[in-house]
């Protein structure tokens, strides 16, 4: 009698610890799944921003060639607004690169310590 009490509880305890494990591995679907549509929605906010922003950027180097060219030759206002949008593009570009390395810790030496070839 006392045997199969044992086994009805050593077969108790394993049913629940697979419940439980089973329990955890539907409640990690259901929170990957709901991760990954707050990612995809968030995905298409930023696409669908990014491309009002071009939009609107676009427009308004083309205003500025417009203004410029009143006082400048078209070929020179539109090499003036590329010029300012070439040297905002390598300061962004620059300072994205400096926070890069700030967060990696990498510098511009070598693993020894001296300057890179």
């Amino acid at each position: 009698m006392r045997d199969d009490s044992l086994i009805a509880a050593v077969v108790d305890v394993f049913d629940a610890g697979q419940r439980v494990l089973l329990d955890r591995i539907d409640l990690a679907w259901v929170e990957g799944r709901a991760m990954v549509a707050g990612t995809v929605t968030s995905l298409a906010l930023l696409i669908a921003g990014l491309a009002f922003l071009l939009v609107g950027w676009c427009a308004l180097n083309a205003a500025s060639v417009l203004v410029l060219s009143r006082t400048l030759s078209l070929p020179q206002a539109i090499g003036l607004i590329a010029a300012v949008n070439v040297v905002a593009g390598a300061v962004a570009l620059a300072l994205a690169l400096r926070q890069t390395r700030s967060l990696t810790g990498t510098t511009n030496e070598g693993p020894q310590g001296g300057a890179r070839a």
